[in-house]
């Protein structure tokens, strides 16, 4: 844990299990609540490219896997995400995209220095060590890869889910203690910038 004592934490107590997340996605009242598209997913389409092998950690119902495999067809799409039960039902929705049921800190099922594009979308506040996430980016990426990485900006979100606040100096060290070049931090539109850290590095 190279960082955590100069993250703020949010002293909330661990909710992110897979029961809790399995319940989450399987309640359609709430599933909107978690997952609308956003232009975080809009913002990432437009880095990938046609033909890449895309992979999404923490991928809930698939809402950026499926945006990306319909616009980019020739693109090999993978989700992982813990809510096991929810990575079934996705698989039988989304023939043509690869579904595993790993969490973060064990992607055994999903191999190494195969991606050309990994993204992860506001998990990084969710997780008791945000290092694993980072390295679990970099060993799947192939040297090169890019990787984008998104999260609430300080407390300006707050959820019982979230164990951590992030500046975007917490980001930055997150991404160069762990693989990848200095990340670019992206805007974007409708207010989402004041909010969402989005940062984009590449492994090394």
């Amino acid at each position: 844990m190279k960082r955590q004592h100069d993250m703020k934490a949010t002293n909330n107590p661990q909710l992110n299990v897979k029961t809790y997340w399995d319940g989450i996605y399987s309640d359609p009242s709430k599933r909107d609540q978690y997952w609308d598209r956003s232009w975080r997913f809009y913002k990432t389409l437009e880095f990938v490219k046609d033909g890449d092998k895309f992979l999404d950690i923490g991928c809930g119902i698939a809402t950026c896997v499926n945006a990306v495999k319909e616009k980019y067809p020739n693109c090999e799409v993978w989700g992982t995400d813990i809510a096991k039960d929810t990575m079934k039902v996705n698989a039988e929705m989304y023939p043509n995209i690869k579904f595993v049921g790993n969490e973060v800190g064990y992607l055994k099922d999903i191999p190494d220095n195969y991606f050309d594009f990994v993204f992860a979308g506001e998990i990084l506040e969710h997780l008791d060590d945000p290092n694993l996430l980072i390295k679990d980016a970099c060993s799947k990426l192939k040297t090169g890869g890019t990787f984008v990485c998104t999260t609430p900006l300080d407390d300006h979100v707050r959820s019982p889910e979230h164990t951590w606040y992030f500046s975007k100096e917490d980001v930055e060290k997150l991404f160069e203690d762990n693989g990848f070049t200095k990340p670019e931090f992206v805007d974007l539109p409708n207010m989402e910038s004041s909010y969402v850290i989005y940062a984009k590095g590449i492994k090394k």
